[in-house]
């Protein structure tokens, strides 16, 4: 007669989902705590980090003081006063605007637009 040994059975471990999810959740709070321990405690410490984790630097427009020079149809039409793109290309078609094609995109020098406005004005 075989005698059947008993095993217990082996404990089960935790799903990996939320071991994870702690450490995640717990990984900010250890960054405060050594921070504080440190005493690099503040906005300016957290903006020279780079990395994933950091704060993210407001980028700094140089030419947002600055009127663009020549604008693309959508931009042309709406420093016209907000006219259609169909009316702009019929008046370029009729020659009464002239853009500049040089580029890949077809380019309105504002000089031109407020060339246009002001003969629109004087008849």
């Amino acid at each position: 007669m075989l005698l059947s040994i008993h095993t217990p059975p082996r404990p089960r471990r935790q799903k990996r989902t939320t071991r994870l999810a702690v450490g995640l959740l717990a990984r900010p709070i250890r960054n405060q705590i050594a921070q504080k321990k440190k005493g690099n405690v503040g906005v300016k410490n957290q903006l020279q980090k780079s990395g994933r984790g950091a704060a993210k630097r407001p980028r700094r427009n140089v030419l947002a003081d600055t009127q663009p020079a020549a604008l693309k149809y959508p931009e042309a039409c709406r420093y016209l006063g907000g006219i259609h793109e169909a009316t702009l290309r019929r008046m370029v078609e009729r020659g009464l605007i002239r853009p500049n094609k040089m580029l890949r995109h077809v380019l309105f020098p504002v000089a031109e637009l407020n060339r246009v406005l002001q003969e629109g004005m004087l008849e």
